[in-house]
């Protein structure tokens, strides 16, 4: 009853908000603007839910951004960035032909941004969207892209890359960016050498993705530096973080990545078991994980085992 209450009085909230920003946003410069859609974003405010205000508010949103995209484009970063948090992050179908206009325009204007930080945030969101929505990037805008991310990476300090090495990793997988091996050794040294206390931030899934990024991007760590992630992903992050049947695939399937790395015997024996016990009710992409790690290690599985995993596996 009170959860109740709670989520009808933050709808009675978010429509009063609402209400007042579907009156002012026709007039709304793009710092303005840009706030608006920001905090709609961190209140994960679910249009559909809002009727029957929703279609007449996005409309009036969606031409203010075409306006001042027009007028100014996207050369503020703080702007740009807070705009694609706000519609990566705002439950609502919005017009690809918008979005495919701001694709355009933030990489022309990108370049010429000077907060790094706001390049690989805005990156994070723009990454989101065209994934979601299935928005193609033209060669021209990935090269540029990759241009654009290779050179702020050899000019980000040790804190923003560490905070941004597996969102740019991301961003360079998803939207399919040739960042050459070099810019790619940056990024995964910053997440094998992130202080502790982050890493424990950016948990084991979160390692575990930049290293298995870092491989499928080309670069190839050492022995030495296959043995750290083995410590730093099996010994030093918290062990609530790791005992998970996700955060073991995650584990799993980047390290059997590493071809520098032999695993030990007590090493697939963990392998062996994880795959054993997985529920019929796991997620595919956990049973997809853990079977690419036991063929990458050659890890024997029983006839019943592989049958059932291969069935889960499927998307």
């Amino acid at each position: 009853m009170c959860a109740s209450r709670g989520t009808a009085d933050a709808e009675a909230f978010a429509r009063s908000i609402l209400g007042k920003t579907y009156k002012y946003a026709p007039a709304m410069e793009m710092q303005a603007l840009s706030n608006t859609l920001w905090a709609m974003g961190k209140m994960g405010i679910k249009l559909p839910d809002l009727e029957p205000l929703r279609p007449h508010l996005v409309k009036v949103l969606e031409d203010r951004m075409r306006e001042l995209m027009a007028r100014e484009g996207l050369t503020e970063s703080r702007s740009a960035e807070q705009l694609w948090y706000g519609l990566s992050h705002t439950r609502y179908g919005w017009d690809l032909d918008l979005l495919r206009s701001m694709v355009r325009q933030t990489v022309q204007d990108m370049a010429g941004w000077e907060d790094v930080k706001n390049v690989f945030t805005t990156c994070q969101s723009l990454t989101l969207l065209t994934k979601a929505y299935g928005i193609r990037i033209s060669k021209d805008d990935r090269d540029r892209l990759t241009a654009i991310l290779s050179d702020k990476v050899s000019t980000a300090d040790e804190t923003v890359l560490a905070n941004n090495a597996g969102n740019v990793l991301t961003t360079a997988k998803v939207l399919a960016l040739r960042l050459d091996v070099p810019t790619v050794k940056v990024l995964h040294d910053s997440g094998l050498a992130m202080p502790l206390l982050l890493a424990c931030e950016r948990g084991v899934i979160g390692l575990s993705g930049i290293l298995y990024d870092s491989i499928k991007l080309g670069y190839h760590p050492a022995p030495a530096e296959a043995q750290l992630w083995c410590q730093r992903l099996l010994e030093d992050l918290p062990e609530k973080q790791r005992t998970t049947q996700d955060a073991q695939s995650w584990v799993f399937v980047a390290l059997s990545s590493c071809r520098s790395l032999t695993p030990s015997p007590e090493l697939k024996a963990q392998l062996k078991a994880l795959a054993e016990a997985l529920p019929n009710a796991i997620r595919a992409g956990t049973a997809i994980r853990t079977l690419q790690a036991c063929r990458a290690w050659g890890v024997d599985l029983a006839p019943t085992t592989a049958k059932r995993l291969g069935r889960l596996a499927v998307v």
